[in-house]
């Protein structure tokens, strides 16, 4: 990024490239006979950033938290030492592996042995986690997400790795008790207990879980 020097024609300075994803809105007057001031300043509007914070650490927000969540926050780190990294997941535990929960969940393998990250691993890569939080505004003009607990996050760039979720069975009582779907390891663990006090079961859908 080149600076203009202090007066017409002076050399400008070389300064370092600044993270951003958008800039302030500036317009300018009609510029004054003979001067060699391009415009009076009229108006500034506040855009993603302020030109005041081009040169501050970029804003990561990364909602979700499955294999390309994780790996994503990973590699932020790993490039911007700087970086604020904030990730986001309703999920009420770190990273699982979600293959294996399908183990767990038939009484084959324990817990522990189905995890990937703890909540350590987070706090040693420095980035902000929250957990059981559910984002319900993306207000991509202003660089912001409100959430159901009340936080407002502004951020530079946003990833989404939400993944999807199992479709309730379109029947009359395919959401009654007893009824379950699976996908998260909270699931897991209700089918567990449902299963080892049940003595028969019925799965539709021939996905791998």
């Amino acid at each position: 990024v080149v600076a203009p020097g202090p007066g017409r024609g002076a050399p400008g300075r070389l300064s370092r490239a600044p993270h951003w994803t958008g800039m302030a809105r500036v317009r300018f007057g009609k510029a004054s006979r003979g001067s060699a001031n391009p415009g009076r300043l009229l108006q500034t509007a506040p855009g993603p950033r302020a030109w005041t914070d081009l040169l501050a650490p970029a804003r990561y927000v990364i909602i979700g938290d499955g294999i390309a969540g994780a790996t994503a926050a990973e590699t932020l780190r790993a490039n911007d030492a700087d970086a604020s990294i904030v990730q986001i997941t309703n999920e009420g535990e770190p990273l699982y592996n979600r293959v294996q929960i399908k183990d767990f969940a038939k009484g084959a393998k324990e817990e522990a042995k189905c995890r990937i990250h703890e909540t350590k691993w987070y706090e040693e890569r420095r980035i902000d986690y929250r957990m059981n939080t559910n984002v319900t505004l993306v207000d991509d003009k202003n660089n912001l997400l409100v959430c159901d607990d009340g936080q407002r996050v502004e951020y530079d760039k946003l990833l989404l790795t939400v993944g999807g979720l199992p479709r309730p069975y379109p029947v009359p009582n395919g959401q009654s008790d007893g009824v379950h779907t699976f996908w998260t390891f909270a699931d897991a663990r209700r089918i567990r207990a449902a299963a080892e006090a049940a003595d028969n079961a019925v799965a539709i859908g021939a996905g791998l879980l």
